[in-house]
């Protein structure tokens, strides 16, 4: 049994594919989130909604509501696999400086 001094001594390491897998999907949850909203709230709700997200920049010029499905896919694809290498970056980093505080 460890004692409470062997307990404080403990590093917890992260892996980082798990850690990556776990952002990449909340990534791709926020995505799906975001293209049902666009799909089921009216156009001038869309523009007043992200208006207020992006601090009041007008996004009228560039919000569409006719994306095809293929483009919702791409962005689904590309949507995780950068939030999965996002979570990769913050684990190693995370793990790096647990070997540094040594």
């Amino acid at each position: 049994m460890k004692t409470s001094d062997d307990q404080s001594k403990t590093i917890v390491r992260l892996s980082h594919f798990r850690f990556g897998l776990g952002v990449g999907v909340a990534g791709l949850v926020f995505y799906l989130g975001c293209v049902i909203t666009m799909m089921t709230v009216p156009h001038k709700t869309a523009i007043l909604f992200l208006n207020s997200l992006f601090h009041g920049l007008d996004v009228t010029a560039v919000l569409r509501d006719d994306i095809p499905l293929t483009e919702v896919l791409l962005g689904m694809i590309s949507t995780f696999g950068l939030c999965w290498l996002l979570g990769i970056l913050i684990a190693a980093m995370y793990n790096a400086c647990q070997r540094s505080g040594d």
